[in-house]
């Protein structure tokens, strides 16, 4: 079978543009993790806990409000996501604010900063959990 340069040129190009497309995902959002505790903690515990996990997985955390924090990630200097933590003594949220070169469009972003997502919030419950 004899392919014309034009049918070339458009597998070609299928083959560039399927990577990017496989590697872009609907956001993954952290809505209302309940806090299994062993001990009942305050409200300044689960900041600092919080903000103890985020800064191991290399995430800065600042205040941001009543119950509220904003943390940032910067990877190699190319790829940076901002989120919102929002918390209380029975469970928390993780929300995108922005990010930045993570192919963020119509509800999508980077499969890597849903990885970085999932990541912070599993060392969360960890560290809410531990005793």
């Amino acid at each position: 079978m004899k392919l014309s340069k034009l049918g070339i040129a458009v597998m070609v190009c299928s083959l560039l543009v399927a990577p990017v497309s496989f590697a872009v995902q609907p956001i993954y959002n952290v809505e209302h993790h309940e806090i299994h505790a062993v001990e009942s903690l305050t409200l300044k515990q689960i900041r600092a806990r919080i903000m103890n996990a985020a800064a191991e997985r290399r995430w800065s955390c600042k205040d941001a409000g009543k119950n509220s924090l904003t943390c940032g990630i910067d990877v190699r200097g190319r790829h940076q996501a901002k989120v919102e933590i929002q918390y209380d003594q029975t469970s928390f949220s993780i929300h995108n604010v922005s990010s930045k070169n993570l192919n963020y469009k119509n509800g999508k972003i980077h499969r890597n900063y849903n990885k970085w997502i999932k990541i912070l919030e599993s060392t969360i419950v960890k560290a809410l959990n531990a005793t």
